[in-house]
This record gives C-alpha cells, structure tokens and sequence, in this order.
C-alpha cells in the first residue's frame, strides 16, 4: 500500500508540472480504488491465514500469543482500507506540493497513536491498545481531508495545458516563500 502512495506523489507533481489536472484526479480516483481493495484482499488473506503467518515467527505450542496475534490482525486488518487511503491521499497532496498538511498529519498519528495506547492501558486494557494504530490512521485522515477537497476543488477549476495558470502558481510559490 505505501509503494503505491509513494507511486502517487512523483505521479501527482509531474502531471502538476505538466499542467494535466485532470489525470491528476483521474490517477488519484484509481489509485485510491486498487488500493482500498488491496487492503481489505490483504486484510482477508492475513485473518484467513493468521495461524500460518503467526507460526512462520512463534511456536504453534504459544497458543496464547497466537491468539494475541490473531486480534491484532483482526483490528488492524479491518482498517486496512483507511491506512489505504491515507497513503495515498497523503502521498497527493504531498505531490501537489503541499508538505505542512502531510507533517500534521504524520505529528496527528504520533499523538494518537501514542494517546490511544496510554490511555487504553489504563482504562480497557490490551484490546484498547491494539485500536491505536487504527485510531492514529482515522485521526491523519480527519487532518488530511479538508487539504484533498481544496487542491481537488482548485483542480476542477483548472484547464489542462492551461498558461494562465502561470500566475496562480506564482502566486503560490510566494505564499510557501514567505513561510521560510
């Protein structure tokens, strides 16, 4: 799933340069489609096949952690789908040239990720842990999405090849200047 993501941000930026908005959405639409699906076929494969997974690393006589390793594919897998679509939405945005939108959201998985687990491990125990990685993906997604409807607004606006986007980009390039 991150390959792909990181497929999308080279993708994204050379078709900015070259003025192809529209096969920016379109590229963004399909990358976001294989790779929700290959998250939840992933997620199938790795619940279906936990056991032989676990086993390739523990002993199949550790039938607690095998158990304990069943739940954490379980929790995790069901939001495979979510982690999907924020390595690719973030990976946009990043390729649109936006960096402090996808820093946020990094710092915002951080926090939750570490949040949900201290705060789990004193009030519902181990299964509140395993939530964290998941609650960290949602909480980056919450901070990404106003960044993806404005720059995939703005690029609906914009005419493919279109030069007199030259001072719109000009004037972005202004406005990231003045914050270094």
């Amino acid at each position: 799933m991150i390959s792909l993501g990181l497929a999308v941000t080279t993708f994204t930026a050379q078709n900015f340069g070259a003025r192809q908005y529209k096969r920016m959405l379109i590229g963004l639409k399909h990358a976001v489609i294989i790779d929700v699906i290959w998250g939840i076929v992933f997620a199938a494969i790795l619940i279906t096949f936990n056991k032989f997974f676990s086993g390739l690393f523990i002993s199949h006589n550790e039938t607690k952690i095998i158990h304990l390793a069943f739940e954490y594919y379980l929790v995790n897998g069901l939001f495979y789908w979510i982690l999907a679509i924020l390595f690719v939405v973030r990976a946009f945005i990043q390729g649109y040239g936006n960096s402090l939108v996808p820093t946020l959201a990094g710092m915002a998985e951080l926090v939750m990720r570490a949040g949900v687990s201290v705060l789990s491990l004193v009030t519902v125990g181990l299964i509140g842990v395993l939530f964290s990685s998941p609650a960290a993906w949602i909480g980056s997604v919450i901070i990404l999405v106003p960044s993806y409807f404005k720059i995939t607004k703005d690029l609906r606006g914009r005419k493919d090849g279109d030069v007199n986007d030259d001072k719109a980009l000009n004037e972005e390039l202004d406005d990231a200047l003045k914050i270094i």
